[in-house]
């Protein structure tokens, strides 16, 4: 407040040297477009009609109009479509919507504007505002004649009688007659001259809109015209008080036919200008200039040479010279050109006064021009032109006419300075006041803008200091104008420590605009986006057109860091086309495209307001269509229609030989091609496209097809009368390579009948179709096929080809196809290369292959299954695409070889054998099966990968490795079951061994996989299928053997697999992705599973046997070596994830050194899964032995044996039953591991009963020293390890207390309790039993049931249910009425909401996957079951012990019960809190999303802060995650709730 105190006498000082005068009103124009319009007259019985959604006259928009006008300074208005006025005032029923008759209307608006809004100039233009015209295509709005006028006494002393203009006035001339036009034209300037002499509101100007004056209608129209009127104007003038003006648009004084007759420019600038002391026909040139910048505007398209025209010694001096402006853009202009309208939706810093400032400075600094000169033309600040009304009014009002350097950043500074720049209209002598509210107090300077010098710098102010104490700063601009009228625009400084955007303009508006963000502070910026880390701009101030939300980096200078955000919303609002569909000659039905947004209106010019309109095709009529959206953008249409109406109908025929269109290689005729339209019609546009591309034409086309080419020709035809209605025809042109090769013989399509003798030792070249129509034998030739080449056995017939070879001679060929199930094909080594198919059988034919070899073609045998087609036979062949050296090639299209053995509807056939073995190489698909049955046995697949496919590990392309190689895939389309038999083959370098999906009873053994890229076994959704996976070798595997929903299998055995190194491939190529797994078994829906992986051998690995939701699984004497301490990475034995009543027994889980990690090694971890019996395992040198997670309810550990390992027993909020009885020992032993190390961890006590020897020094049954446990020492008896429970107990006290509510849990008790409530339920809805066995527990389980059963845990439980059974539409019924209360159940709904779609193996979009990525990246206890669920789907994994709250919950750092505690308030209504230590971090992100996974913010957080706060105004009502990413690493997933 302080430094403030000095501001009057600053601005005392400052003003004392303002100009104080009157200001200059330079008459600023503005064209008005759709000024009035009508509907057309078949519309409305003959008689027209205002549009009034078309037309400002008569209707609101005249006020918006004119306020408009006041606010831009704008004091002369050019009226278009003013003829209208006089030619229809008088007819039927034609009044304004406010009833008032179009000449009275006319008047009163006049009135109102020069009365109320300071306009002192009205015009009126001699066109209309749909289009411009030049003086010789006049404007077609005037294509009927007008009756003649009767003259006045007064003009009749004025004019002699039988004078050319009298006659032009009172006659009526004909549109073919060469007075049609200028008659037209003086007749409608007579009707403007009789209507400003009785309306008191008079009109000023008569607008001459002649585009372009051309040479060929100078003297018959442009001279007589010009002076014509000139010859109205003085009449006017000397019997009228008031004057009227002649203005004179000119778009082009350039000769345009003829450049070099420059004579033509003279005359007429000497017309319009006076020639040597001749009074001038013009008193105002509106000469366009018009670009897409201001810079442009001045130098572009000769716009700087035709301002010299008007400065010639022979012409007037100070030509009043108005440069004229066009406002357009793109999407304004039916997509014709941008022109100044990009520039101006740059609100922040330009405006039309910056637009004229600008060609001003240029104009003054120009070496030609000569301020001094009295031949100079008379251009002055403010006289500028703007085209026009309709693309101005809605997206440039309230126009800024001052920016600051706000938002000003102070960094440690208490205060800074504030600099304001004028951006108004630079006239003299316009009255200011500038007023600055500081807290209240109002600081104000005012004064008068200066005269203007040559970079017209009349107004500027000084910088004032402002103390950060009262920001913000409401600054406001009031200009007052001479006239009365005046404008005030108010502006906001704020000053902050930090970097901080300012909008400098609306957020949310539609599509074309823009707004400008701006950065505070000093130094380097770097704008970006939230979701994306590309750099927008580097620059202070970044203009946006485009949604999203918005932030800045700054570094160096006064304040470094990153800015708030801003989300900036735009409304669709695309160009839109009237597609007219023309039914016949006079008719046509009118619709929109593109489609509008749903719950858009439709303003027809007709006064309609449906989708479509069908109208009646006058002489001619623009039909125009405003499309409102529901966020209130408005789009206009336009369509011109002509009578008559054209449909067009084309035919394309070739001129040289209209039947051919296939041409060879040396025939000469396809050198030039001539094609024509049959249905040639002027003026109608032909838009050819060749193979894709356009070519567009108003008739024929001349083409030249290379060699070897096919040529696609589509014609489309486009009427010349306004009708959509396309023509439309295609052909086909091929002009192929002949082989003509030395010795060969060639021949077009062809039949086997005409070669009687068959092919023995020939080569020939098959330019056509060759078909089998004969029994036929090709012995020991050679055919080379054309592109268009097919061999067709015909039914009955048998083809038979010995150790011969068929090859294109340049691209592809088709292949041989056998057309009935009794063709016959018999291959005896032979060569096939080049072949879109190989073999192609789609008839049930049969097939004998022996020996041969299949190369580079697209699919090599192609067969469909029936009785005959079993017969077939393969043997001893090769498959591959490559070259001579061996090495993968493309196929002769440069695309990727698709398969090998392609079948569909094979039941019960054979593949290979001891004798018969089969080679697949470098293809897609080895062996591809559709609902087949198969045996296939002693094959090999090498190397089986796509061309075109290349692998990497980045987790991009994860969605990319369905697209890698197999060798074997098999899919069920079929409702029943089928069989797969894979035996002793041997599979190398395939991104997928074997696939098998759907309901394939299957059987794999005896094989060895090595270097499989993706997984070496696959089998998703087995069905009620029997599965059965032995004796098999696998090594180098990134994946070993994967089971995706084993639980619709009726059983599955995993038994006596050898597994061997696992890839070295990147291990975690999507970020959690689960891999390198020997075994792998995921339920997306988990259930019952009856499976037994029993007996296999793993050696050197990373991870072994991993299950999620998959329950009563049998995983029982496997040997798995993990790697040594080499091996820094996670590595785990046996991984249990939400897998209950699993039995992990008789296993051993070592490693050949000790790990002295105990969070990287684990042996055998089991995680949310109860009724589990974990018994007499060996685990030995491992970090953790045994590792346990959450509810484990009923879990058993006994009869474990721990060797070495750093500790035997870690658990996280466990909930385990008691270990063993007062009988009954658990009898886990504890080798060489510490006392303080044999049980640790946190959750429930556990009561531990164990054995107590005698002189054993390291009490090895002894589960050690640890709060978690209570030890009982001392128990004699058999161990339950060694008993099976035939009557398990299934409800534990544990369970009682949660019915009773008598639980509090030690951690995150909240979410505990939820768990254990839908545990209890679920057993008791699994067992009604249990709650019906005639004991006094029963009323109380009872009202615990039936209180969950209709809350939202019952809920759950239903679909989960319904899913099981398939019954989608229940659950979809039920997700629509499920209403969630906490994150566990938001996230459930997710991703039941996708399940249908994953059971179904639909394809999940990315916004599912985003939504599911972001609950599997939740810990399970704060995210709920929907986590291991979620994790599944995404085949992903996470060790949940070592992320989040959970690590530092292990490493004793901080105490939280539940993540909520982390952010607070919460609910919050505007801003968070977010409390977390991140000082370990380099970098670390805050990403907020939505509940359907849409990330909605994104911003930096300081490592060293431990609370960081963060707005979120701009969020709705609703539950949001917060996910923290620190280098690269997701740290943190949390959850809030705004409630506004």
């Amino acid at each position: 407040m302080k430094n403030l105190t000095a501001l009057p006498i600053l601005f005392f000082i400052f003003c004392f040297n303002q100009l104080n005068g009157q200001a200059v009103d330079p008459h600023r124009g503005l064209t008005v477009t759709q000024f009035l319009n009508f509907t057309p007259t078949s519309e409305n019985n003959g008689y027209p009609r205002v549009a009034a959604s078309f037309s400002i006259l008569g209707t609101p928009k005249e006020d918006s109009l004119l306020e408009y006008a006041k606010q831009n300074h704008i004091t002369y208005l050019e009226l278009y479509d003013v003829y209208k006025v006089f030619h229809y005032n008088d007819s039927a029923g034609t009044l304004l919507s406010n009833g008032e008759t179009l000449i009275d209307g006319l008047c009163l608006f006049i009135q109102k504007a020069k009365s109320n809004y300071c306009i002192s100039e009205i015009g009126v233009a001699s066109e209309s505002s749909e289009v411009f015209g030049d003086a010789y295509s006049f404007d077609t709005s005037f294509s009927t004649p007008t009756p003649p006028l009767s003259l006045t006494t007064t003009e009749q002393q004025f004019f002699p009688s039988g004078s050319s203009l009298v006659n032009l006035l009172t006659q009526t001339f004909q549109p073919n007659d060469s007075l049609f036009i200028v008659s037209e034209k003086v007749k409608e300037l007579l009707r403007v001259l009789r209507f400003s002499g009785t309306c008191t509101g008079h009109i000023d100007f008569f607008n001459l809109v002649l585009e372009y004056w051309r040479s060929n209608n100078y003297q018959s129209v442009f001279v007589p015209m010009v002076q014509y009127a000139d010859s109205l104007k003085l009449l006017y003038n000397s019997t009228h008080s008031d004057s009227i003006r002649i203005a004179v648009y000119i778009r082009a004084i350039k000769n345009n036919i003829n450049p070099g007759q420059n004579f033509i420019d003279s005359l007429a600038v000497n017309l319009l200008d006076g020639y040597n002391g001749s009074r001038p026909l013009a008193d105002r040139m509106l000469a366009v200039h018009y670009g897409i910048s201001p810079a442009d505007q001045y130098t572009s398209s000769g716009w700087k040479s035709q301002l010299q025209l008007f400065k010639q010694p022979s012409t007037r001096n100070k030509t009043d010279y108005h440069p004229y402006f066009s406002t357009e853009t793109k999407i304004m202009n039916r997509d014709y050109m941008d022109y100044l309208g990009v520039w101006l939706r740059d609100r922040y810093r330009n405006n039309i006064f910056q637009a004229e400032t600008d060609f001003y400075r240029r104009w003054r600094s120009d070496s030609l021009t000569d301020i001094l000169s009295v031949h100079e033309n008379d251009i002055r600040p403010g006289a500028f032109h703007y085209f026009a009304s309709a693309f101005m009014l809605d997206s440039l009002k309230r126009p800024r006419i001052f920016y600051t350097n706000s938002p000003i950043c102070t960094g440690s500074a208490a205060s800074d300075s504030l600099h304001i720049y004028y951006m108004g209209p630079r006239e003299a002598g316009i009255q200011y006041t500038l007023q600055i509210d500081s807290a209240g107090t109002i600081l104000s300077i005012s004064g008068n803008t200066g005269s203007a010098d040559s970079l017209l710098n009349n107004l500027s102010f000084p910088a004032v200091h402002l103390g950060i104490a009262a920001s913000p700063y409401p600054i406001t601009l009031t200009l007052n104008y001479s006239s009365g009228c005046s404008y005030s625009f108010t502006d906001t400084v704020i000053l902050r420590t930090t970097p901080t955007i300012q909008a400098m303009g609306a957020t949310t508006f539609c599509e074309g605009q823009k707004v400008t963000l701006r950065s505070n502070g000093t130094g380097s910026y770097s704008w970006r986006k939230t979701g994306s880390n590309q750099v927008l701009s580097t620059l202070q101030d970044y203009l946006v057109d485009s949604s999203g939300e918005y932030y800045c980096i700054v570094s160096g200078g006064n304040c470094a860091g990153t800015s708030n955000q801003i989300v900036v919303n735009v409304n669709s609002n695309p160009l839109r086309t009237i597609f007219a569909d023309c039914v016949n000659d006079s008719t046509a039905v009118l619709s929109v495209i593109p489609a509008p947004i749903t719950g858009s209106g439709y303003q027809w010019s007709t006064n309609e307001t449906s989708t479509t309109i069908t109208v009646t095709i006058q002489d001619i009529y623009d039909y125009s269509v405003n499309v409102i959206t529901p966020q209130g953008c408005i789009q206009q249409a336009l369509r011109r229609l002509r009578l008559p109406a054209h449909i067009p109908h084309p035919t394309i025929i070739i001129e040289q030989d209209s039947g051919k269109q296939v041409f060879c290689r040396g025939d000469q005729s396809f050198d030039s091609l001539i094609l024509s339209p049959t249905d040639y019609h002027t003026g109608s546009i032909y838009n050819w496209y060749v193979n894709g591309f356009l070519i567009q034409t108003y008739g024929k086309l001349r083409l030249t097809p290379p060699p070897d080419s096919t040529a696609v020709i589509n014609l489309i035809q486009i009427s010349a009368t306004g009708c959509s209605n396309i023509g439309y025809d295609t052909i086909l042109i091929s002009v192929f390579h002949c082989c003509n090769s030395q010795d060969s013989t060639a021949f077009f399509s062809d039949s086997s009948s005409n070669y009687t003798s068959g092919f023995t030792n020939m080569t020939m070249n098959v330019l056509g179709d060759f078909f089998i129509d004969t029994n036929f034998v090709i012995s020991g030739s050679q055919l080379l096929m054309d592109s268009t080449s097919h061999i067709f056995i015909l039914p009955g017939k048998t083809l038979t080809i010995n150790n011969s070879n068929l090859k294109a001679c340049h691209r592809m060929w088709n292949g041989i196809f056998l057309t009935d199930s009794t063709s016959y094909l018999i291959l005896n080594g032979d060569t096939i290369e080049d072949a879109f198919f190989a073999i192609h059988d789609t008839v049930g034919a049969k097939i004998s292959v022996s020996n041969c070899f299949f190369n580079k073609n697209r699919r090599g045998v192609y067969l469909f299954g029936s009785a005959t087609s079993m017969l077939s036979t393969i043997h001893s062949s090769t498959f591959t695409s490559q070259d001579n050296s061996g090495s993968m090639v493309p196929t002769g299209d440069n695309e990727s070889a698709y398969s090998g053995i392609e079948v569909k509807n094979m039941n019960g056939w054979a593949l290979g054998g001891a004798s018969n073995s089969l080679l697949f190489r470098h293809l897609y698909y080895g062996i591809k099966a559709e609902s087949s049955s198969l045996t296939i046995s002693n094959c090999d697949f090498q190397d089986m990968k796509r061309y075109t496919f290349h692998y990497d590990n980045l987790r991009t392309s994860y969605a990319q490795w369905g697209y890698d190689g197999y060798g074997i895939y098999s899919k069920n389309a079929n409702t029943g079951s089928q069989n797969i038999q894979v035996h002793s083959s041997n599979f190398k370098n395939c991104g997928i061994a074997i696939a098998i999906y759907n309901k394939i009873n299957s059987s794999i053994d005896s094989c060895t996989i090595d270097s499989s890229r993706i997984a070496s076994i696959l089998i998703h959704s087995p069905g009620t299928a029997v599965i059965s996976i032995s004796k098999n070798t696998v090594s180098n595997f990134f994946n070993g053997i994967s089971l995706i929903e084993p639980r619709l299998a009726n059983s599955v055995s995993v038994q006596g697999n050898y597994f061997d190194t696992p890839s070295n491939l990147n291990t975690s190529p999507f970020a959690f992705e689960a891999v390198n797994w020997a075994i792998k078994l995921q339920n997306r829906l988990p259930g019952r599973t009856n499976a037994s992986i029993k007996q296999n051998h793993m050696k050197h690995q990373r991870k072994g046997i991993y299950l999620n939701g998959c329950d009563h699984v049998d995983v029982v004497e496997n040997t798995i070596e993990l790697l040594d301490t080499n091996y820094t990475g996670k590595m785990y034995g046996i991984w249990a994830v939400n897998s209950d009543t699993t039995n992990i027994s008789n296993d051993s889980i070592y490693s050949i050194q000790a790990n002295q990690t105990p969070s990287s090694m684990r042996g055998i971890r089991f995680e949310s899964s109860t009724f589990c019996n974990i018994k007499n395992n060996y685990l030995l040198n491992i970090g953790t032995g045994i590792n346990g997670l959450n509810m484990c309810d009923q879990t058993i550990l006994c009869g474990n044996d721990m060797w070495n390992c750093m500790k035997g027993m870690d658990f996280f909020n466990i909930t385990l039953p008691t270990q063993g009885s007062a009988g009954s020992p658990q009898d886990n032993l504890w080798r060489n591991i510490s006392l303080s190390n044999r049980v640790v961890g946190s959750g429930f006590n556990i009561d531990i009963y164990h054995r107590f020897i005698l002189n054993d020094s390291i009490n090895k049954f002894s589960p050690g020293i640890n709060p978690l446990i209570t030890s009982y020492p001392n128990v004699t008896g058999v161990s339950p390890c060694n008993i099976i429970d035939t009557f398990p107990q299934v409800f534990s006290d544990l369970t009682e207390s949660i019915i009773k509510d008598s639980i509090v849990f030690p951690f995150y008790n909240e979410e505990n309790k939820w768990i254990a409530q839908a545990y209890a339920f679920h057993l008791l809805s699994t067992d009604s039993m249990l709650m019906n066995q005639g004991m006094p527990d029963d009323f109380q389980r009872q009202q615990f049931f039936n209180d969950l059963a209709v809350r939202n845990i019952g809920m759950l439980e239903e679909m989960m249910n319904a899913f099981k059974d398939q019954n989608y539409m229940q659950t979809i019924t039920d997700l629509l009425n499920f209403q969630p209360e906490n994150l566990f159940e938001e996230n459930m709904v997710k991703v039941y909401s996708r399940m249908e779609k994953v059971l179904s193996l639909g394809q999940l979009t990315k916004e599912d996957t985003l939504s599911l990525d972001t609950i599997s990246a939740q810990l399970a206890i704060e995210g709920g079951p929907a986590v291991y669920m979620a994790r599944s789907i995404l085949d992903e994994e996470f060790d949940d012990e070592l992320t989040g709250s959970l690590l530092r919950e292990s490493q004793n750092l901080i105490k939280e019960s539940i993540s909520k505690a982390n952010v607070f308030p919460n609910p919050t209504d505007g801003e968070i809190n977010i409390k977390k230590d991140l000082s370990a971090f380099n970098n670390c992100i805050l990403s907020i999303f939505d509940i359907e996974g849409k990330e909605q913010m994104r911003t930096q957080i300081p490592v060293s802060q431990i609370v960081f706060k963060k707005k979120i105004d701009l969020l709705q009502d609703g539950m949001y995650l917060i996910r923290i990413i620190c280098d690269d690493k997701i740290i943190e997933s949390l959850n809030f709730i705004v409630q506004k």
